[in-house]
């Protein structure tokens, strides 16, 4: 719901009819911010799905340990970049999108031992 509420956001910012490169460049921040949001709970339903089986769950485990470890060593970079917001948003997404991969493969690989 968070994504679909940025993104609307984000219409409303278009419609008032800004176009300096500011605005552009804040709308295109809100709609990455939004795809993280719904990447984000995506990554949360497949990890918290009631229906896995037990070698399913340990390889969701796994994958979003792996997500959460490459999240936690990029960290350091994007906090050396400076204060540059969209590729902070970018990074943020792009580790949400490694993780939901992740989890998906993990949970590929434990439901061939289920």
């Amino acid at each position: 719901m968070g994504g679909e509420l940025i993104d609307l956001y984000a219409d409303y910012e278009y419609a008032r009819g800004d176009s300096s490169d500011r605005a552009r460049d804040r709308r295109k921040d809100l709609r990455t911010l939004g795809k993280t949001a719904r990447t984000t709970n995506q990554v949360y339903q497949a990890v918290a799905d009631p229906a896995m089986g037990r070698y399913e769950k340990i390889g969701a485990g796994v994958g979003l340990g792996v997500g959460v470890a490459y999240g936690y060593a990029t960290l350091p970079v994007v906090l050396a970049d400076g204060p540059l917001p969209f590729f902070d948003i970018a990074w943020a997404y792009s580790t949400a999108r490694f993780t939901q991969k992740s989890v998906k493969t993990g949970r590929y690989i434990g439901k061939q031992f289920d």
